[in-house]
């Protein structure tokens, strides 16, 4: 009973702590690494937030929403800038502040269009001819060099009087004359990762063609169309 007793008054004994493992700190984001080495790329970041989020939120930030469309007020026509208009009106009396906002929302609608369907486009010839080449190749790039032979924004223009004046076709237009350079992009890409080793083992071990192009080549040539769609916009 003593002994018994003496045991459970003895104070525990204390951890090695030596032996055990460091807890190591988790790792950082990179993207905080970077944030840190270029300051500038924060303000840019933060300048480009806060001019899409005004555009996306312009029916709730401006008090005048209904200056957006085709309304007229003769009392306050030419008003310089002031406390209750911003920027000032325009001829008509409208806020100019509020249509400021109102076409950013339109600007950012036709560059995401016009991104997206000309990079589906050029990923779509580029893969096409990298990945196969021969006589396919040929023919895709000609058809590229011939886009690229007229000026982008000259040929947009020239589209889009043909078609009726709205704002999806003109994105439709700036997109079918911009998708060239994406094009010969992917090609590239393609092109270089299908004469990789991992390319030919994948083929060896009995991958598909559609397996070795949506598996492999796709991801691949993205990254460098992402990067070149971010520079375009």
């Amino acid at each position: 009973m003593k002994d018994q007793l003496n045991s459970e008054m003895m104070p525990a004994p204390t951890p090695d702590l030596q032996g055990e493992p460091r807890r190591r700190r988790p790792a950082a984001w990179p993207g905080w690494r970077v944030a840190r080495r270029f300051p500038l790329l924060n303000i840019g970041m933060v300048l480009a937030a806060v001019v899409i989020l005004t555009s996306l939120l312009a029916p709730w930030i401006t008090p005048y929403p209904a200056d957006a469309g085709a309304v007229i007020h003769p009392d306050s026509v030419l008003e310089a800038p002031s406390f209750a208009h911003w920027f000032g009106t325009d001829a008509v009396g409208r806020d100019i502040f509020t249509r400021v906002l109102f076409g950013g929302r339109v600007s950012i609608a036709i560059v995401v269009g016009v991104l997206l369907i000309s990079a589906v486009i050029g990923l779509s010839i580029g893969l096409a001819a990298g990945f196969f080449g021969g006589w396919l190749d040929a023919i895709l790039m000609r058809v590229t060099d011939v886009f690229l032979a007229f000026p982008a924004l000259l040929l947009a223009v020239a589209l889009a009087a043909m078609l009726s004046a709205s704002a999806v076709n003109a994105a439709l237009a700036i997109a079918f004359t911009w998708w060239p350079w994406y094009a010969r992009l992917a090609r590239g890409q393609a092109a270089s990762i299908r004469r990789q080793g991992y390319a030919d083992a994948a083929i060896v071990l009995g991958a598909g063609r559609a397996r070795l192009l949506i598996r492999h080549l796709l991801p691949n040539a993205s990254t460098a169309v992402f990067v070149q769609m971010s520079l375009d916009a």
